[in-house]
């Protein structure tokens, strides 16, 4: 057999089993019709989930750029502020590890508040002094 050929044998054996109400070859159309139905409902699921994929994408490209979109740069904090705690409290509702996992993020999420607050008010402490020099030198 030269080395570039491929030989495919293919033995298809049909029985016939004469019952007497079943003609010839209608034994297997409803595995044949319940393998189109589960293609025809997965094309279905795939579509919706194309869809959903779809709208998700929109609607968080929409809630992203708020701010870019409209100028309103207060209210698109707020948007993700509310989008953060309803994750956290999602995830909090989960189990007990979402409980820790949730706790733990709000932890950080204060101590980083805190943080920059912190740094904020040396920021102007400075300011404040180097403007209080600055005009008691004249």
């Amino acid at each position: 057999m030269n080395s570039n050929q491929i030989e495919v044998r293919i033995n298809h054996v049909v029985e016939d089993n004469q019952s007497g109400d079943m003609p010839k070859g209608t034994a297997n159309q409803p595995a044949l019709e319940s393998t189109s139905n589960n293609m025809q409902s997965s094309g279905l699921g795939v579509t919706k989930t194309l869809g959903v994929m779809a709208l998700r994408k929109g609607a968080n490209y929409a809630v992203s750029n708020y701010a870019n979109l409209s100028g309103d740069y207060l209210t698109q904090n707020q948007i993700n502020s509310t989008i953060e705690i309803a994750g956290l409290f999602a995830l909090g509702a989960t189990g007990p590890v979402g409980l820790a996992t949730a706790a733990a993020s709000l932890g950080v999420k204060a101590a980083d508040f805190y943080i920059n607050r912190t740094k904020q008010n040396q920021n102007i402490e400075y300011l404040r002094q180097r403007t209080a020099t600055w005009n008691g030198s004249r």
